[in-house]
């Protein structure tokens, strides 16, 4: 069986930011190592082969604008760490349809809510996870970017496999 597919978008970050998200997941997150801070846009999806998968997430892509987000609280859910966006969390809600409306469709847990977030830890208790986030929660979080580009990659939970990157070109929204 073939490694389950993601869809993911890297952040673009300045140094200052990657450094900061950088040393919380070293410190928290067992994936810091193998996969770079991103939303996660399409989780675990096995009902689409490659092509498939290949050929919707470039046609997403194409028709999407870079998308402007900033990262503006702390959220601890169950024994995972969050960075939850302010700005740009319509416009990754948006992306994160469009993605589920083609061959992932089948995937989409439907009893799950999606909420744009950056994973940047899993902590051994939910009560960890709580006392961190407030933790953190006590300076401004701040860090913005633009998501120009959409990974698709095959995760078997140990080796990140890319199987495409599509820029993100289509039309800005209208105001």
């Amino acid at each position: 069986m073939s490694a389950p597919l993601y869809v993911i978008a890297p952040l673009p970050l300045a140094p200052a930011d990657a450094r900061r998200i950088d040393a919380i997941r070293q410190a928290h997150d067992p994936q810091a190592g193998l996969v770079p801070p991103h939303f996660t846009l399409v989780f675990g999806a096995r009902g689409a082969t490659a092509g498939q998968a290949r050929a919707h997430v470039a046609a997403v892509a194409a028709a999407t604008a870079p998308i402007a987000w900033r990262l503006e609280r702390v959220l601890a859910a169950d024994d995972y760490l969050f960075l939850m966006p302010g700005e740009g969390d319509d416009a990754l809600r948006r992306l994160h349809r469009a993605l589920y409306a083609g061959p992932f469709a089948a995937d989409l847990r439907a009893d799950i809510a999606f909420a744009p977030h950056v994973t940047v830890g899993v902590l051994p208790t939910p009560a960890e996870a709580a006392a961190l986030a407030e933790i953190l929660s006590r300076q401004p979080i701040g860090i913005a970017g633009r998501l120009d580009h959409l990974q698709l990659a095959a995760f078997d939970g140990h080796r990140l496999d890319t199987l495409g990157v599509y820029p993100l070109s289509g039309p800005a929204p209208a105001d």
